[in-house]
């Protein structure tokens, strides 16, 4: 796989980690994830993962994908250990005693047993199995095969009326 070429923050800034509090983080986010330039057009997030869902040429595809590096640049910055992601990890882990809990006192706590956790984990990695390709493929491409029963199904209820 490629990986995706390197690129400033939102609007040119690279963000630093450690300096920005969460609730600003957050606004930062909202505003790269509503502001992803994709050809001469200003779109939000949920367009853009929408359009490579529906894309049929991987090319499109593989554009759309990548205007979303601004976002991606908002949450992890330069992939480092000041990352604004690892940070908010970090600031999380420190907030709850949960955080250095096993997966399976977790699942005890909510009264799940570990034969019936171990169960559910075979059972969710064998559908994965199944429906995941042996072979590696892009990101936007993943998205693209994800997203085949809803252009299936979209195309069989777009006529139909919802009634009470």
């Amino acid at each position: 796989m490629r990986r995706p070429p390197d690129a400033a923050g939102h609007g040119g800034r690279r963000y630093d980690g450690g300096c920005v509090a969460p609730p600003a983080r957050v606004r930062l986010l909202r505003r790269a994830a509503m502001r992803i330039v994709v050809d001469r057009d200003t779109i939000d997030r949920l367009t853009v993962l929408a359009r490579i869902a529906d894309a049929a040429d991987p090319a499109q595809r593989e554009r759309l994908f990548m205007a979303l590096m601004p976002v991606w640049r908002t949450v992890n910055g330069d992939d480092d250990a000041r990352s604004p992601y690892r940070t908010l990890l970090r600031f999380g882990a420190t907030q709850t005693s949960r955080a250095n809990q096993s997966p399976l006192d977790r699942a005890a706590d909510i009264g799940v047993e570990p034969a019936t956790l171990e169960r559910w984990l075979v059972t969710i990695l064998d559908a994965w199995r199944v429906a995941i390709p042996d072979s590696a493929v892009e990101p936007w491409d993943y998205y693209y095969l994800a997203a085949e029963a809803d252009r299936r199904l979209d195309a069989r209820i777009r006529g139909i009326r919802c009634s009470r």
